[in-house]
């Protein structure tokens, strides 16, 4: 239950900068991610441990090891 509510804090988070999503049902966050505004992303994200693949249509997921801090971090 917890990581379902991780994943509506990164979607509310990811929702703040503008970036569209699709409701969360699960624990899984699907967002549209424009290219020319997140190019530097996968970099990004690579530098901080996180596995993500990024393109158009990205696919992010919370567990039981992402807490709400380190969804804020990101």
């Amino acid at each position: 239950a917890e990581d379902h509510a991780n994943a509506e804090r990164l979607a509310s988070g990811l929702s703040a900068l503008g970036i569209a999503g699709e409701p969360v049902q699960t624990n899984m966050v699907f967002a549209s991610l424009p290219a020319d505004r997140f190019g530097g992303l996968p970099a990004f994200l690579e530098a901080r441990d996180a596995r993500a693949p990024i393109g158009p249509r990205a696919r992010l997921v919370t567990h039981l090891d992402v807490d709400g801090p380190a969804i804020d971090r990101f």
